[in-house]
This record gives structure tokens, sequence and C-alpha cells, in this order.
């Protein structure tokens, strides 16, 4: 679990960023999620934080496995 000062400065960092950008914590889940990554991968905010990583960005190696 992030402490919510940590939470704040990530959220912080990934909404000042000019590119897409997310955080996901130890489990995959994401847990910060910019307006950028919203237009790249389609999926609202609201939408992508507390979910597996894997789920919001959808993305598969060579073989077809699943990653983030």
């Amino acid at each position: 679990m992030i402490d919510p000062e940590s939470l704040e400065e990530i959220e912080r960092q990934v909404a000042d960023t000019a590119s897409p950008a997310f955080a996901v914590d130890l489990g995959g889940r994401v847990v910060a999620w910019n307006q950028q990554a919203e237009e790249m991968f389609g999926t609202p905010t609201s939408e992508a934080i507390g979910r597996p990583c894997a789920m919001v960005v959808r993305g598969a190696d060579r073989a077809g496995q699943v990653v983030c």
C-alpha cells in the first residue's frame, strides 16, 4: 500500500508529465493516470485507477503473454 503523501507526489509527477504516463503499485494496479494516457489508451482516469495495469494497457509480448 502506498502512503497518502507518496501517492500525492506520484500523482503530481504523472499529471505534470507532457507524455502519456501512469504509475502502478507493487500489485500491478494503476494508481496514477494522466490526460495524455487517457488519449493514448482511450481509457478515462476514472476507469483506469485501481484496475490491473495489464487490463488497462492491454499489452502483449511477442509470445502473446499479457504485460503491463
